[in-house]
This record gives structure tokens, C-alpha cells and sequence, in this order.
């Protein structure tokens, strides 16, 4: 099985998309990008300009907020 209809399947699953017709599913697949991350792997930081939204399949992800007037660790 290729990873845009197995992903397709599994999109289908969840309740973002649990409505939408498999047709459309297999379009939203085909585009999509899978990635994995690795632990302590930074996804994205604040500011960045949005380059569509994720989905975690699986693992858990760590949001943080920085405080106006707290440096960050860099």
C-alpha cells in the first residue's frame, strides 16, 4: 500500500476528518507531507510564517509560549 491511500485511511479516522468522503480524503493524502520528528526536534517557533497545519499521528509534542521580556534559550 502506498502512503497517500494508507494515509488517506487513516485521515478518515479522525474526527477533523471523519466527514469527509473518501474521494476528497485521497486528494487531501496526495498533497500532504508526512514527516517525523525526533525528541527535542524543534517543529516550528513562534513568529514563523505558517506553512499549513500538522497532525500528530503519534508521540506527543511540547508547545511553549515565551513571555514578553524572557530571553529564550538559543
Amino acid at each position: 500500500m502506498t502512503v497517500a491511500p494508507e494515509l488517506a485511511l487513516w485521515l478518515g479516522k479522525t474526527l477533523m476528518f471523519q466527514n469527509i468522503d473518501s474521494h476528497h480524503l485521497e486528494m487531501i493524502a496526495a498533497i500532504a507531507q508526512v514527516k517525523s520528528y525526533g525528541k527535542g526536534d524543534l517543529v516550528f517557533k513562534e513568529g514563523d510564517k505558517p506553512k499549513g497545519f500538522f497532525i500528530v499521528r503519534s508521540g506527543r509534542v511540547k508547545i511553549y509560549k515565551i513571555a514578553p521580556g524572557v530571553r529564550s534559550k538559543s
